[in-house]
């Protein structure tokens, strides 16, 4: 998929959610956010892109929690969503490094990190389910402790802006791996995951 479409897919749901909440109100803003998302989904579709499993289990999520927020006109649903997604990844994370090198389950999100030792890959899962937990306690602490409108704009500007500060420092831990591939290969003969 390129990289423009994905950009949009990933951020219009979260655009319109913003601009409905800022013109209207939260449950017009939820309903702006689940109708995109399923629009996101359908030009995905439509345009014959493979959306990440990843990029699926969020959408998914969002729908669910939306309808949820909107059936219930309670918008607890809605908040706790990143919770939820936050807790669900780092569990994944976290115990998908303490499997075997070969049964991991970051093979089917990145395979593209194959070629990594094994030290080198745990220290990645440990890291990134630590980022994952953080993100979720910081939706923890807002949206119990502060009013909705504080809510929204660390959901919109504070998580997206930690997202990106942690895309890039993953960026540079990896980018031996992406510019050469001569990234801590492992010792291992066969480097291919078996899944």
């Amino acid at each position: 998929m390129p990289l423009h479409w994905k950009a949009i897919l990933e951020f219009l749901p979260m655009g319109l959610f913003f601009l409905s909440y800022k013109i209207w109100d939260m449950k017009t803003g939820v309903i702006s956010l689940v109708i995109s998302t399923i629009v996101a989904l359908l030009i995905a579709k439509y345009k014959r892109f493979k959306l990440p499993n990843l990029m699926l289990f969020g959408y998914g999520v969002i729908i669910i929690f939306g309808l949820l927020t909107v059936i219930m006109d309670d918008t607890f649903f809605i908040k706790i969503k990143p919770t939820i997604v936050n807790l669900i990844i780092a569990l994944i994370l976290l115990v998908d490094r303490f499997k075997d090198h070969s049964k991991k389950l970051v093979w089917l999100a990145l395979p593209v990190l194959s070629g990594i030792s094994k030290k080198k890959l745990n220290s990645l899962l440990l890291f990134w389910s630590l980022y994952f937990a953080s993100c979720a306690l910081a939706n923890e602490l807002v949206w119990r402790n502060f009013d909705e409108q504080t809510w929204v704009y660390f959901k919109v500007f504070g998580l997206t802006s930690i997202s990106i500060i942690f895309f890039m420092i993953n960026a540079f831990m990896l980018k031996d791996l992406f510019l050469n591939k001569s990234f801590e290969v492992s010792d291992d003969a066969d480097h291919t995951p078996k899944i």
